[in-house]
């Protein structure tokens, strides 16, 4: 008995040497890349890339993220869209949970393609799952990835990163009628022209349209985060739509000229990509609480393997729509819990 109760003790020791409400990155140290994580009723849900399939993550905290086994739930065996399955996204829209991911059995062909989950708007990883429809525009059957979302008053947009025959890796946008249908061709928007996101390789990729929703302004700008270059030289831009503007037009859009969020050297975080803003919706104080997910390496040079890419969470700030990223912290500084009383 006293031979099982210090194995028990010591591996107690071993996951409990935390102070409660916190959490340390980086978080996840495998599978990493391009994450996609919702807080809902009280769970944490997250997703990133993966090979062979797509698991999900589920946790009440982030720092159990860690200690969490993947529940998979879906894999393909269509050729075409049965691997590398890359940067999924799960939205919830017209009363059921879909997946959009970029998919392909061969390396450097990914096409977008969309999955059908199950009707619960709080638990993303119930099905059961169906292959909907790829998203090709009748303009653009071309290498395409990290798709994702805008909603407009009534319309859906997919913002997308592609590769153009004349400007490289590009972000586009395309309007869609219903969640796994298109309506019309893809525009090109917006590709690489400033040295930051030219000097590791000209990229722009890794989209995400952050709305306010409201909550800290009376009439919240629509921008769209990217990631700018490749490898350990990336970091993170804007666009913002012009007030009222057509979406579809390159001209609505004005891009930052400087990096909003990147390496830090002096904390040991480089390549800094993949922002996937959390936004914690405190109804009761008509209030959001944001923190943002990304992935970044922990020393130059490590190359573009997603094996060298760890997933890190830290708290940001959105002042009238416009975000507010603070320095990449170093691995294994606190980080309050999303869910905690004291993190206003």
């Amino acid at each position: 008995m006293l031979l099982l109760l210090l194995f028990a003790i010591q591996g107690l020791t071993l996951k409990v040497v935390k102070r409660e409400g916190v959490y340390r990155n980086p978080l996840v140290t495998h599978n990493g890349g391009a994450p996609c994580i919702r807080l809902l009723e009280g769970y944490h849900y997250l997703t990133t890339t993966q090979t062979t399939g797509l698991s999900m993550w589920k946790s009440p905290t982030l720092y159990n993220l860690q200690w969490t086994d993947p529940v998979p739930f879906w894999s393909d065996s269509t050729v075409g869209r049965n691997h590398d399955f890359l940067a999924p996204e799960f939205w919830f829209l017209d009363g059921f949970c879909y997946y959009s991911v970029a998919s392909t059995d061969n390396p450097g062909a990914q096409r977008i393609h969309v999955l059908k989950g199950g009707p619960s708007s709080i638990d993303p990883d119930l099905g059961p799952f169906t292959y909907e429809n790829a998203l090709i525009p009748s303009n653009f059957d071309a290498w395409a990835i990290d798709p994702t979302i805008l909603q407009l008053e009534n319309s859906l947009y997919l913002v997308y990163s592609g590769v153009d025959e004349e400007d490289g890796q590009c972000l586009f946008i395309a309007e869609l009628d219903g969640p796994a249908q298109l309506s019309g061709a893809a525009t090109k928007i917006s590709c690489a022209e400033y040295e930051w996101e030219i000097s590791g390789g000209p990229a722009l990729r890794a989209p995400y349209v952050l709305q306010d929703s409201g909550k800290t302004s009376a009439s919240p700008p629509i921008q769209i985060i990217y990631t700018g270059s490749q490898c350990s030289s990336a970091a993170i831009g804007i666009l913002a739509l012009t007030s009222n503007a057509d979406p579809l037009l390159p001209s609505s859009w004005t891009k930052s000229a400087t990096p909003i969020f990147s390496s830090n050297a002096a904390n040991g975080v480089f390549g800094i990509s993949n922002v996937y803003p959390l936004p914690i919706i405190d109804d009761f104080h008509n209030y959001i609480r944001w923190y943002f997910a990304f992935d970044a390496k922990s020393q130059p040079g490590l190359g573009c393997t997603a094996a060298t890419t760890k997933l890190r969470v830290q708290r940001m700030n959105v002042t009238d729509g416009v975000p507010l990223f603070p320095e990449a912290t170093p691995d294994d500084a606190e980080e309050l819990e999303p869910y905690c009383d004291y993190c206003l």
